[in-house]
C-alpha cells in the first residue's frame, strides 16, 4: 500500500509494519493488530481496537468513531495529535500493560470524549482533556505519573488506581 487509505470495517486485520505506508487510516470496527512499531502522522479515523506488539505513536488528528482501544504488548504509547469524539460522545481505552503513556495532544477539544481510561507504567499528561458531562477519566499506573494538562467538562472526575503515584 504506497500513500493510500487503509479502511477497515470489521474482523481482525493483521498487518507487518515494516515497508507500511499510508495517507489515512479508516477504521470502522474490529481489530487492527501490527507485527512491531506503529507510528501514524496521518488522520486517523478509529472506531475499533488499533494494536501493536511494539511502541505506538499518533501524530495526526484522530477521530473516534465509536467507542475505540489503544494498546500495546507492554511498549510505550506517544499520543501527540489531537482526539476528538465524532458527532457523537465516544470513550477512549489506551492500554500500554506496563509501558508508558505519554499523551501531549489535547483530547476531547473540539468534540468531547464520553470517558477515557489509560493504563501504563508511568503516565505523562499534559494536553488538556474535555470531557461529555459527568464524563469519567480512569488513571491506573504503576510508575510515578504527572497530569499538567486540565481535566474539563461538567462534572467531570479522575479515578485513580495502581501502585504509582500522581
Amino acid at each position: 500500500l504506497g500513500g493510500g487509505t487503509l479502511a477497515q470495517s470489521g474482523g481482525t486485520l493483521n498487518v507487518g509494519a515494516s515497508g507500511l505506508t499510508v495517507g489515512g487510516l479508516n477504521q470502522t470496527a474490529g481489530t487492527l493488530a501490527v507485527t512491531g512499531a506503529l507510528s501514524l502522522a496521518i488522520p486517523v479515523s478509529l472506531g475499533g481496537t488499533l494494536s501493536s506488539t511494539g511502541a505506538m505513536t499518533l501524530s495526526g488528528p484522530v477521530s473516534l468513531t465509536s467507542n475505540a482501544t489503544l494498546s500495546t504488548s507492554n511498549q510505550a504509547i506517544n499520543l501527540t495529535g489531537s482526539i476528538n469524539s465524532d458527532a457523537n460522545p465516544r470513550s477512549l481505552t489506551v492500554n500500554a500493560g506496563t509501558g508508558n503513556v505519554t499523551v501531549s495532544g489535547s483530547m476531547g477539544n473540539t468534540s468531547a470524549l464520553a470517558g477515557l481510561s489509560i493504563t501504563g507504567g508511568q503516565i505523562t499528561q499534559s494536553g488538556n482533556v474535555v470531557l461529555d458531562t459527568d464524563g469519567i477519566f480512569s488513571l491506573s499506573n504503576s510508575g510515578t505519573s504527572t497530569m499538567s494538562g486540565q481535566l474539563l467538562g461538567s462534572g467531570a472526575t479522575l479515578t485513580k488506581s495502581g501502585n504509582g503515584s500522581l
